[in-house]
Order: structure tokens, then sequence, then C-alpha cells
């Protein structure tokens, strides 16, 4: 059995979906295909090299519209490399009118000549032969965009079809989606035939429907079966619909006795064949009638197997091995997080920075991340079985650094060289304190979501996506960013925390938290149109670009089929009556009142550093009459400490505990009543070059049981209040001793104030 990949998602399907009310049919079965059974030895090796043996599909493409005949040229090299398909640009380069025969225009740019560049930027390439031959006289439409690493050619992204003039200024198309797939099960012997036409047509499987066209029943030698639809005849199709159709040898041969499944799809575009989307490997009968796969479990990496750790490391050290060009290299899956690197193609340039900070998309920005990366390294470690395990600091017993992360420290792709990471962290010896991974008070709040402005709430404020943001929700500032800061070296930093290995493990943390914040009851996602149907685009393990909203991220089981070895089961208690769902978004900004005098112009910056520092913030004369009427009963009201215009030039590696009144001689503890949070500078700055970036971070610490007790045993001061900064690592020694903080560590505050909120 030989196995490749290039599954191909085709704009028009999607679109015929659409308009045929199937979309959310075929998405939920979609979904529930996020699996994958057992392959035999010899597609282990093979799957991993499959998926990366073609050059990455593009973010977004753009429009080109053409008139035959155009005609493809054979594979350059023979018999893998692109064929080629020469075409005149209309008018002086592209533009809005109808080309002539064998010419080629944009529809969404006005026409100018810079269309036409050097090398093969007047060819369509194109490596699985998507275009054989477009007749004269007939308008098709391809979705492209310029691969540089290819010559300048126009390469395929999306197949639009056959289309008429005139056209008109559209904007980029939008990402392909992969097409929902039906799980269809075979029995062989199963032959594949030859390219149609050759040499880079689809090859085609055929076979029998078992008994009347479908059925729970194991099919017979060489036929296939559903097992999602009872018998009845209505999959036998005209043309190749009862063919199994592939591009690239993902199917080469099923050998007789065995049972083997597929997710396909109908290519209508295609004589109505079955397209290969995955290929889900060796099965036993029966069948049931079920066609839901069990989720992958994420389990915790405290608990892998030899085994599972040889597949994780050897699933990152073949993306790793990938060139950055790749989609799904390491480095490229890494960028879409944050980098430094400079991007070389219109696809970098929109794939790269995009990770969502300081608002309420952060989770589900994170999922959705975590989520195209596991199949990324699934289909790299050619384990079917792997899923991405979790890293669990909340247990004492699992605080340093997980040992395959450091040992050994020779060709293991997981481990990080200092200065990547300290090295007190890297050898094992460093281990996160109990303060650093508290979640506790994150879990308190019942609201997901908050105004904008505010960062009172567990998954932060209702903001548009603009990638850094602020203040942060809670689980976010403590102890998402904290753990960050932690750590340090490269996971200190936004645009170099994907680099190290550890994160997505951190962040499988975080996302398994989502699920016991709302297991807790009484608890629910937003509900609003912003957050469920914005869409982010990330690629999968085709390297195809893929769209994905927050609706389809609810349900880790159900919509991406995975779960936590540790999720606990729904809660006993009848479900509490949720607000109903709001039509759309407008994201009112919170609404204070000032219990601080507002800083006076050109006040000097407070300094962070090494030492342990004070800050003074003055109260209004009414502050107190003000405290005690919104204390009445009846009242609901927060106090607010909230600082801002927090800078900094890099991450500086620590993080600062904050105290509110703290006495002289009073202890310095996390669990000092005048402790009210951690100020970590994680995410608390844009990407490097973001244009129109707010000038600094913000960080809000709800005080209002802080102040509370000071008032109660009269310890408040009503003319003024000091905040207290402690820097500390966050990492405790063997001895279970706090490690001293560098000299160096350096960061500057602008404003602090206190309100009602």
């Amino acid at each position: 059995m030989n196995l490749g990949s290039r599954d191909i998602a085709f704009g028009r399907f999607a679109s015929q979906s659409s308009a045929t009310g199937g979309v959310a049919q075929g998405e939920l079965l979609w979904r529930r295909m996020i699996g994958i059974r057992r392959y035999s030895p010899v597609l282990l090796g093979l799957i991993g090299f499959g998926f990366f043996c073609r050059p990455a599909v593009a973010q977004s493409s753009y429009p080109l519209y053409c008139q035959g005949p155009l005609t493809t040229s054979a594979p350059a090299p023979p018999p893998t490399g692109p064929t080629t398909t020469p075409f005149i640009w209309a008018s002086t380069g592209a533009g809005a009118q109808a080309p002539g025969p064998g010419q080629c225009s944009w529809a969404d740019r006005a026409a100018g000549g810079a269309e036409l560049v050097n090398g093969n930027g007047n060819v369509i390439c194109d490596n699985v032969g998507l275009i054989a031959t477009v007749p004269g006289g007939q308008y098709w439409e391809f979705g492209v965009y310029r691969d540089q690493t290819a010559n300048n050619c126009m390469r395929i992204t999306q197949y639009v079809g056959i289309v008429s003039p005139p056209f008109s200024a559209t904007p980029a198309l939008p990402p392909t989606q992969t097409p929902p797939s039906y799980p269809l099960y075979c029995m062989g012997p199963l032959t594949t035939g030859p390219p149609t036409p050759a040499p880079s047509g689809p090859t085609l499987t055929p076979f029998v429907w078992s008994a009347t066209g479908a059925g729970a029943q194991s099919p017979g030698a060489g036929q296939c079966a559903w097992a999602d639809r009872p018998a009845g005849g209505v999959e036998i199709q005209s043309g190749n619909g009862n063919s199994i159709c592939d591009w690239s040898g993902l199917v080469n041969g099923v050998p007789a006795g065995e049972y083997f499944e597929f997710g396909v799809y109908r290519d209508a575009l295609h004589n109505n064949c079955m397209r290969v989307t995955r290929v889900i490997g060796v099965v036993s009968p029966p069948f049931s009638a079920v066609p839901a796969l069990p989720p992958y479990v994420r389990p915790s990496v405290a608990s892998l197997s030899a085994q599972q750790i040889t597949s994780l490391q050897r699933g990152i050290g073949t993306m790793m091995n990938l060139n950055t060009v790749y989609a799904t290299s390491y480095r490229f899956q890494a960028n879409i997080h944050g980098t430094f690197d400079s991007a070389t193609s219109p696809r970098e340039v929109s794939a790269w920075n995009q990770c969502e900070h300081g608002s309420y998309f952060f989770f589900s920005w994170h999922r959705m991340y975590l989520y195209f990366f596991e199949r990324i390294l699934r289909a790299a470690s050619g384990d079917p079985n792997l899923a991405l395990p979790y890293w669990n600091w909340s247990d004492p017993t699992q605080r340093a650094l997980p040992q395959p992360f450091w040992q050994p420290t020779t060709n293991n792709p997981l481990y990080i060289a200092p200065p990547g990471r300290p090295a007190g962290v890297d050898g094992g010896t460093y281990q996160l304190s109990a303060g650093t991974v508290d979640f506790s008070v994150a879990f308190t709040y019942t609201n997901f979501d908050s105004p904008g402005g505010s960062g009172l709430s567990f998954g932060g404020q209702i903001a548009p996506p603009t990638q850094f943001n602020g203040p942060p929700g809670e689980l976010e500032g403590q102890p998402h960013n904290v753990v960050h800061s932690s750590l340090s070296g490269l996971m200190g930093d936004p645009d170099t925390a994907a680099e190290d290995p550890i994160f997505w493990l951190h962040h499988a943390n975080i996302d398994r938290l989502w699920n016991r914040w709302i297991a807790q009851g009484g608890r629910q996602d937003p509900t609003d149109s912003a957050w469920l149907n914005t869409t982010f685009t990330f690629f999968d393990e085709n390297g195809t670009a893929v769209n994905m909203t927050g609706q389809q991220v609810e349900e880790t089981a159900a919509q991406l089929g995975y779960r936590y070895d540790d999720d606990p089961p729904p809660p006993p208690q009848a479900p509490i009556p949720m607000p109903p769902r709001r039509a759309e978004v407008r994201p009112a900004q919170v609404k204070r009142t000032p219990l601080s005098r507002p800083s006076p112009e050109n006040a000097p910056r407070h300094v962070l550093d090494e030492q342990v520092s004070h800050s003074s913030v003055p109260l209004l004369s009414k502050a107190e009459e003000m405290l005690e009427s919104a204390s009445k009963p009846g009242k609901s009201h927060h106090v607010v400490l909230q600082i801002t215009d927090i800078q900094y030039e890099r991450s500086p590696g620590v993080y600062y505990e904050v105290y509110l009144g703290l006495p002289p001689d009073a202890p310095r503890s996390q669990k000092s009543p005048y402790f009210i949070g951690n100020l970590s500078f994680f995410a608390l700055k844009p990407h490097h070059g973001a244009p129109n970036a707010p000038a600094g971070g913000k960080r809000d610490f709800d005080v209002t049981n802080v102040v509370s007790m000071l008032r109660r045993e009269h310890k408040w001061n009503s003319s003024e209040m000091s905040v207290t900064f402690v820097p500390t690592t966050g990492l405790l020694d063997k001895q279970g001793r706090p490690v001293p903080v560098e000299s160096g560590k350096k960061a500057s505050l602008g404003v602090i104030t206190l309100s009602l909120e």
C-alpha cells in the first residue's frame, strides 16, 4: 500500500454544499470524523512521509479568470513535478474585462501590468493535475497565489470552475476548507488504476456496494459499505460514483481479505467519484451504524509510555526537519503564534504573528491552534493514535519541566538548550511554585467575558480580534502569563514562545482548564455572534488553509474529536438557565467610577527591577463615602486596581507579586491577606512592528475583598493607598527555596488607579 497526501478541498464543493443546505449536516459528520483508527505497520512510515511531499497551500488566494484554450504541460521534472499552463495577461496586465483566448486576468485589481513578473509568472503551476485542459471559448476561474519558491508561478489553491463574463472586482477568495467526509468501509482486494488522464489525473479504485447500496453489515470482497446510513441503494451513482478517486496515490491497493476505512466525499466536479480526504486505516468487522469515531484522549505527559514519548519526539523532529516554506513545518507553525523571522511570501505575511491575547478570543484561538498543530503532529509522527499531551503543573509532583523535554540532551527535538530555557529549568532542577500555577481566582468567576476595558472575567474582555489587547482575562493573566514568565527563555516572549515544544503542553493544560471551568456548572461560553462566528485561519496536516470559528470549538469531544484523560462528567444538577444569545456584539466599554486622583502630567514612571518597590495611589476625598455607599446591601460592585501603560523592551523573565496596603513589617507571601495577584509581562506588548499598537499593556486586579478587609480592620488610609511590588522568578530549587531574581530585569509602569466597577 502506497500512501501520499495531496488532498485538495475545492472551493466550488463548499459553495454547492452551502447552496443545498448540506453544510450543517456535513460539518457535523466532519466533526465526528476527527479520529484515526489503526494503520498497518507499512502505513505508519509512509503516511508521515506522504503528508509532507508537496509545497504548502497558500493561506488565501486571488481569483484568476482565464479563457481557453489553455493546455497543461507534462510534469517537470517527471513524473511528480508541477505541470504548467502558460497564458497571456489580458490587456496590459489585469482588470475587470473578460480575457481573450489563451488569456487570464484578475477580478480584484486594476489593470496596470504589475502582474507581469519574471520566471514562471505567466504560468499556472500545479503539482496534482487540477488543470488538464480548458477548452477553447470556455471561461474558468481558479484561486491562486504567487509561489515565490517555484519561480513565481501561480499556484492553484482553489478550483472554482466554469464562470461567465463580465468579471467584477471581487476581493480575495476565502481559504479552502476540508469538506465533510463520510466513513467508507471496504474489503480487499481493491486495485487502483492508472491516472486518467495520464500522467496527472485521478487514479480510480472501482468497488461494488455491499448489499443493495450500503448498511451496517460487513462488506464482501471488493465491496464497500457506509457505517452511517441504512441500506437503500441511494449511494449508487452514475459516472465514477462507485469508484474511489485520488490524485496522488493515497490508495494504491487494499489486499484481499483486509478491511480498510477511508474518509471520502462525493466529488461532483469529477463525475461523482469518492474523493479520499483521509486514510483511516485497517479496521475489523463487524461495522456498527454509528458514524462517530471515538475521540482521541489527550493524556498527562507524566503518564506517557516510552512508545508515546518516541512518537511525540518523532513527530516534532519530523516537523522541525521541514523547511519553513511548508505550512506543516514546525517553524511555520510556531511563527503563526509570533516570530522575529522576516516573512518572505504573502502567505507568511498573512499567517504569522496571529496569536490572540487580551480578549475573549484568547481561549478559542488557542484551542484551534492546538487542534490543527495536533493533526499535523500526528501525521508527522506516523502514529495514528498520537494525541497531544498536557503538562499538569497544577499537580505538586509535576511542576518541574517534564523529563522527556530535558533528557536526553542529544538527538531529542523536545530539548531546548540554554538560553532558550534557563539552565535550572532545562535540567529539571527547578520547579514552578504553587503561586505561579494557582488558578483558584479565575475559577471563582462565573462570567466568561466582561465589557471592553475590563479584565474581571474568566475569559477576557469583549473586544475585536486584534492579537493583543488589555487587560487580559483572569485565567490568561494567572496562571497562563505567569507560567510563561517563570519559564522565561523562548517561552517568555510571545514572539518566540511556540518555538519551545513545551509551549504546546502548557497550552493544552490551559485548554483543559477551560473544560474544567465549564464543568463546574452555571458557566457557559460566550453567546454573542462575534465570538461564535469570527473566522480564524490555520493549516491542516495537508498544508491546506482551513477556517474555524468559536461555535465550532465549544465541545472538544463532539466537535474536535478529542478529550482529556481526566475530563469530569457533566455536573449532576439540573441545567441552569442561561441568557439568550445576543444578536450581535456591541462591545460597551466598562463603566468605572474613579476612587483615586488623576495622575499629574509628566509624572515619573514607576520602575520595576530586582528590588521590592512601593507606589502610592492618592485617593479622592469622597473615596470613603463612595465605598460605603457601594457596600450597602443590594448593591453589586467591584473595587478594581488597574495598572496601565506597562512598558518593557524585552520580557524581563520575572513576574511581580502585588500587594495592597501591605504593612512594612508584614510577611510577603501569596497567602497574605494583602496579596492581590501577580503581574506578568507576557503578552502585554504587541508583536514587534505591529501597526497601530497600543503604547503599553494593562492589567486589572479585583481588590474588593482586600479593600473590605482593610476597612473592616481599620487599616484603610482614606488619603492614599500603597501598592507593593515584589519580584520573583516563580521558581523553586530542589530544596524548595525561591530561585533569586537576577539583576538587570526592568520594566516600568505608567498609571495606577483605583476605581469602582
